[in-house]
Protein backbone atom coordinates (compact mmCIF):
# COMPACT_ATOMS: atom_id res chain seq x y z
CA UNK A 1 0.00 0.00 0.00
CA UNK A 2 1.59 3.41 -0.98
CA UNK A 3 0.21 7.04 -1.14
CA UNK A 4 2.27 10.11 -2.20
CA UNK A 5 1.71 14.01 -1.07
CA UNK A 6 2.87 16.60 -3.82
CA UNK A 7 2.86 20.78 -3.01
CA UNK A 8 0.87 22.92 -4.54
CA UNK A 9 0.87 23.48 -8.14
CA UNK A 10 2.51 19.67 -8.73
CA UNK A 11 5.97 20.68 -6.71
CA UNK A 12 5.34 23.01 -4.79
CA UNK A 13 6.93 23.15 -0.95
CA UNK A 14 5.35 21.10 1.81
CA UNK A 15 5.77 21.97 5.13
CA UNK A 16 8.64 19.09 6.87
CA UNK A 17 5.83 18.63 9.95
CA UNK A 18 4.31 16.17 7.31
CA UNK A 19 7.32 13.55 8.58
CA UNK A 20 6.70 11.62 10.93
CA UNK A 21 9.22 13.35 14.10
CA UNK A 22 10.91 9.67 14.47
CA UNK A 23 11.87 10.20 10.64
CA UNK A 24 13.09 13.68 10.35
CA UNK A 25 16.04 13.68 11.98
CA UNK A 26 17.42 10.97 9.32
CA UNK A 27 16.15 13.16 6.41
CA UNK A 28 18.31 15.83 8.16
CA UNK A 29 20.51 13.96 8.73
CA UNK A 30 20.68 12.78 4.83
CA UNK A 31 20.40 16.26 3.69
CA UNK A 32 23.62 16.93 5.58
CA UNK A 33 25.51 14.17 3.96
CA UNK A 34 24.98 14.81 0.23
CA UNK A 35 25.02 18.58 0.49
CA UNK A 36 27.44 19.22 3.39
CA UNK A 37 29.49 15.80 3.54
CA UNK A 38 28.73 15.07 7.14
CA UNK A 39 29.03 11.27 7.56
CA UNK A 40 29.24 12.23 11.51
CA UNK A 41 25.44 12.86 12.10
CA UNK A 42 24.55 9.85 9.49
CA UNK A 43 26.19 7.07 11.26
CA UNK A 44 23.77 6.04 13.62
CA UNK A 45 21.10 5.90 11.07
CA UNK A 46 22.56 3.67 8.46
CA UNK A 47 20.48 0.43 7.25
CA UNK A 48 22.25 -2.55 8.27
CA UNK A 49 22.76 -3.49 4.34
CA UNK A 50 24.30 -0.22 2.99
CA UNK A 51 27.69 -0.85 2.10
CA UNK A 52 29.02 1.95 4.09
CA UNK A 53 32.27 1.21 2.97
CA UNK A 54 31.16 3.32 -0.56
CA UNK A 55 29.63 6.15 0.62
CA UNK A 56 32.61 8.47 1.05
CA UNK A 57 33.48 7.73 -2.70
CA UNK A 58 30.14 8.60 -3.05
CA UNK A 59 30.00 11.70 -1.32
CA UNK A 60 32.68 12.59 -3.08
CA UNK A 61 31.48 12.14 -6.50
CA UNK A 62 28.54 14.15 -5.09
CA UNK A 63 30.64 16.92 -4.47
CA UNK A 64 32.28 16.90 -7.39
CA UNK A 65 29.32 18.41 -9.42
CA UNK A 66 27.41 20.31 -6.41
CA UNK A 67 28.52 23.90 -6.46
CA UNK A 68 31.16 25.32 -3.46
CA UNK A 69 28.95 27.87 -2.20
CA UNK A 70 25.91 26.31 0.36
CA UNK A 71 22.87 26.13 -1.15
CA UNK A 72 20.28 29.12 -1.26
CA UNK A 73 17.15 26.87 0.00
CA UNK A 74 16.58 23.78 0.20
CA UNK A 75 12.95 22.44 0.35
CA UNK A 76 10.77 19.30 0.49
CA UNK A 77 8.71 19.09 -2.63
CA UNK A 78 7.02 15.51 -2.06
CA UNK A 79 6.17 12.52 0.20
CA UNK A 80 5.48 8.64 -0.60
CA UNK A 81 4.68 6.30 1.93
CA UNK A 82 4.85 2.79 1.60
CA UNK A 83 3.93 -0.20 3.51
CA UNK A 84 4.55 -3.74 3.16
CA UNK A 85 4.94 -7.47 4.47
CA UNK A 86 8.18 -9.24 3.40
CA UNK A 87 8.71 -12.88 4.37
CA UNK A 88 12.29 -12.00 6.03
CA UNK A 89 11.54 -8.86 7.36
CA UNK A 90 8.05 -9.05 8.36
CA UNK A 91 6.17 -6.14 8.02
CA UNK A 92 8.34 -2.89 7.23
CA UNK A 93 7.80 0.93 5.99
CA UNK A 94 9.13 3.11 3.99
CA UNK A 95 9.12 6.57 3.47
CA UNK A 96 10.54 8.68 0.30
CA UNK A 97 11.05 12.15 0.43
CA UNK A 98 12.09 15.02 -2.31
CA UNK A 99 13.60 17.77 -2.09
CA UNK A 100 15.17 20.47 -4.31
CA UNK A 101 18.39 22.23 -3.38
CA UNK A 102 18.40 25.57 -5.39
CA UNK A 103 21.86 27.44 -6.37
CA UNK A 104 21.49 30.85 -8.07
CA UNK A 105 22.85 28.74 -11.49
CA UNK A 106 21.72 25.16 -10.69
CA UNK A 107 19.19 23.04 -8.93
CA UNK A 108 19.37 19.75 -7.84
CA UNK A 109 16.96 17.21 -6.15
CA UNK A 110 17.53 15.10 -3.81
CA UNK A 111 15.75 11.89 -2.98
CA UNK A 112 16.32 10.01 0.84
CA UNK A 113 14.45 6.95 1.29
CA UNK A 114 13.94 5.62 4.98
CA UNK A 115 12.78 2.14 6.11
CA UNK A 116 11.58 0.83 9.35
CA UNK A 117 10.69 -3.41 9.73
CA UNK A 118 8.10 -3.71 12.49
CA UNK A 119 8.31 -1.55 15.52
CA UNK A 120 12.27 -0.69 14.78
CA UNK A 121 13.57 2.87 14.28
CA UNK A 122 13.84 4.15 10.89
CA UNK A 123 17.04 3.54 8.99
CA UNK A 124 18.39 5.26 5.39
CA UNK A 125 18.95 2.91 3.33
CA UNK A 126 18.50 4.78 0.12
CA UNK A 127 19.76 8.59 -1.51
CA UNK A 128 20.28 9.99 -4.88
CA UNK A 129 20.76 13.22 -6.36
CA UNK A 130 20.00 14.57 -10.15
CA UNK A 131 20.90 18.25 -11.50
CA UNK A 132 17.81 19.58 -12.81
CA UNK A 133 18.14 22.47 -15.49
CA UNK A 134 16.88 25.77 -13.84
CA UNK A 135 15.58 26.81 -17.04
CA UNK A 136 13.04 24.28 -16.87
CA UNK A 137 11.74 26.99 -13.50
CA UNK A 138 11.36 29.98 -16.35
CA UNK A 139 11.80 33.90 -15.71
CA UNK A 140 12.61 34.04 -12.10
CA UNK A 141 10.66 37.63 -11.95
CA UNK A 142 7.86 39.25 -13.75
CA UNK A 143 10.27 42.04 -15.48
CA UNK A 144 11.55 38.73 -17.21
CA UNK A 145 8.37 37.52 -18.59
CA UNK A 146 8.24 39.18 -21.84
CA UNK A 147 5.77 40.25 -23.96
CA UNK A 148 4.08 36.39 -24.91
CA UNK A 149 4.19 35.75 -20.53
CA UNK A 150 2.18 38.71 -20.19
CA UNK A 151 -0.16 38.87 -22.50
CA UNK A 152 -1.03 34.98 -21.48
CA UNK A 153 -1.01 36.19 -18.24
CA UNK A 154 -3.70 38.67 -19.39
CA UNK A 155 -5.92 36.43 -21.31
CA UNK A 156 -5.94 34.09 -18.38
CA UNK A 157 -6.83 36.24 -15.85
CA UNK A 158 -9.72 37.82 -18.26
CA UNK A 159 -10.88 33.98 -18.91
CA UNK A 160 -11.06 33.37 -14.98
CA UNK A 161 -12.73 36.49 -14.03
CA UNK A 162 -14.96 35.89 -17.04
CA UNK A 163 -15.92 32.70 -15.54
CA UNK A 164 -16.57 34.07 -12.14
CA UNK A 165 -18.74 36.65 -13.41
CA UNK A 166 -20.74 34.23 -15.27
CA UNK A 167 -21.08 32.36 -12.18
CA UNK A 168 -22.44 35.15 -10.22
CA UNK A 169 -25.02 36.43 -13.28
CA UNK A 170 -26.10 32.34 -13.28
CA UNK A 171 -27.35 33.08 -9.68
CA UNK A 172 -28.71 36.30 -9.65
CA UNK A 173 -31.56 35.51 -12.57
CA UNK A 174 -34.24 33.32 -11.65
CA UNK A 175 -36.27 30.56 -13.78
CA UNK A 176 -32.56 29.08 -14.39
CA UNK A 177 -33.55 25.71 -15.25
CA UNK A 178 -30.62 23.30 -14.41
CA UNK A 179 -29.17 25.82 -12.75
CA UNK A 180 -26.12 22.99 -11.14
CA UNK A 181 -25.93 21.37 -14.48
CA UNK A 182 -25.28 25.30 -15.43
CA UNK A 183 -22.93 25.87 -12.84
CA UNK A 184 -20.65 22.46 -13.82
CA UNK A 185 -20.82 23.65 -17.59
CA UNK A 186 -19.95 27.35 -16.44
CA UNK A 187 -16.81 26.01 -14.20
CA UNK A 188 -15.59 22.85 -16.29
CA UNK A 189 -16.77 23.39 -20.18
CA UNK A 190 -13.99 24.85 -21.74
CA UNK A 191 -13.03 24.17 -25.11
CA UNK A 192 -10.34 24.55 -26.75
CA UNK A 193 -6.97 24.72 -24.41
CA UNK A 194 -4.11 26.12 -25.39
CA UNK A 195 -1.28 25.47 -23.89
CA UNK A 196 2.44 27.22 -23.36
CA UNK A 197 5.95 26.01 -22.22
CA UNK A 198 6.85 28.73 -19.21
CA UNK A 199 10.18 28.50 -19.99
CA UNK A 200 10.59 29.09 -23.69
CA UNK A 201 6.88 30.69 -23.97
CA UNK A 202 6.19 28.65 -26.77
CA UNK A 203 2.65 27.71 -27.19
CA UNK A 204 0.57 25.37 -29.04
CA UNK A 205 -2.95 23.74 -29.35
CA UNK A 206 -3.59 21.16 -26.35
CA UNK A 207 -6.66 20.27 -27.19
CA UNK A 208 -8.20 18.91 -29.61
CA UNK A 209 -4.88 17.68 -31.26
CA UNK A 210 -2.94 14.73 -32.08
CA UNK A 211 0.41 14.77 -30.13
CA UNK A 212 3.25 12.92 -30.66
CA UNK A 213 6.43 12.23 -28.18
CA UNK A 214 9.54 9.78 -28.56
CA UNK A 215 7.57 7.93 -31.66
CA UNK A 216 4.01 7.26 -29.57
CA UNK A 217 0.67 9.46 -30.25
CA UNK A 218 -1.68 10.66 -28.09
CA UNK A 219 -5.42 12.01 -29.28
CA UNK A 220 -6.57 14.73 -27.10
CA UNK A 221 -10.26 15.17 -28.28
CA UNK A 222 -11.06 17.07 -24.71
CA UNK A 223 -10.71 18.20 -21.53
CA UNK A 224 -11.54 19.97 -18.28
CA UNK A 225 -10.38 23.02 -16.43
CA UNK A 226 -11.34 24.39 -13.95
CA UNK A 227 -12.29 28.09 -14.47
CA UNK A 228 -10.65 28.03 -17.71
CA UNK A 229 -6.83 27.62 -16.60
CA UNK A 230 -4.23 25.24 -15.41
CA UNK A 231 -0.84 25.56 -14.29
CA UNK A 232 1.24 22.47 -13.48
CA UNK A 233 4.25 20.14 -14.36
CA UNK A 234 4.74 16.47 -14.82
CA UNK A 235 7.67 16.32 -12.06
CA UNK A 236 10.49 18.24 -10.98
CA UNK A 237 12.17 17.79 -14.17
CA UNK A 238 9.92 19.05 -16.04
CA UNK A 239 8.74 22.36 -17.25
CA UNK A 240 6.08 24.15 -15.71
CA UNK A 241 2.79 24.38 -18.35
CA UNK A 242 0.54 26.84 -18.33
CA UNK A 243 -3.30 25.80 -19.70
CA UNK A 244 -5.93 28.40 -20.91
CA UNK A 245 -9.40 28.09 -22.43
CA UNK A 246 -12.18 29.52 -24.61
CA UNK A 247 -14.72 29.52 -21.61
CA UNK A 248 -17.31 28.09 -23.90
CA UNK A 249 -19.61 27.00 -21.09
CA UNK A 250 -19.95 30.73 -19.80
CA UNK A 251 -20.35 31.87 -23.78
CA UNK A 252 -23.39 29.62 -23.98
CA UNK A 253 -24.49 30.70 -21.21
CA UNK A 254 -24.96 34.00 -22.38
CA UNK A 255 -26.04 33.69 -25.66
CA UNK A 256 -28.92 31.88 -23.63
CA UNK A 257 -29.47 35.26 -21.96
CA UNK A 258 -29.27 37.31 -25.43
CA UNK A 259 -32.06 35.25 -26.51
CA UNK A 260 -34.26 35.88 -24.07
CA UNK A 261 -33.20 34.07 -21.23
CA UNK A 262 -33.64 34.83 -17.53
CA UNK A 263 -34.50 38.08 -16.01
CA UNK A 264 -32.84 39.86 -13.48
CA UNK A 265 -34.03 39.69 -9.78
CA UNK A 266 -34.68 43.49 -9.31
CA UNK A 267 -36.62 43.93 -12.63
CA UNK A 268 -38.78 40.86 -11.33
CA UNK A 269 -39.69 42.57 -8.23
CA UNK A 270 -40.26 46.12 -9.80
CA UNK A 271 -42.88 44.35 -11.54
CA UNK A 272 -46.05 45.43 -10.39
CA UNK A 273 -48.38 41.94 -9.46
Amino acid sequence: MSFGLAGCNGFGTLDETLLPDDARPVFDAAKALVLEGDQDSIAPHWYPEVDLATIPDIIEQIHGILPDAPAESVDLVNITRFSGEDPALGSFSQITATYIARWPDQHFSLVAQVTRVEDGRWQLNRFRIYPIDAALEGPATIEDWGLARSIWVGITAVVIAFILLTLVSLYRFRRVKRRILWTIFITAGCFPVFAMDWATASWWLESPALHSTEGAFRLSLFEFKLLGAAFARAGIHAPWIAEVCVPIGALCFWYRVMRGGPTRREHLESRPR
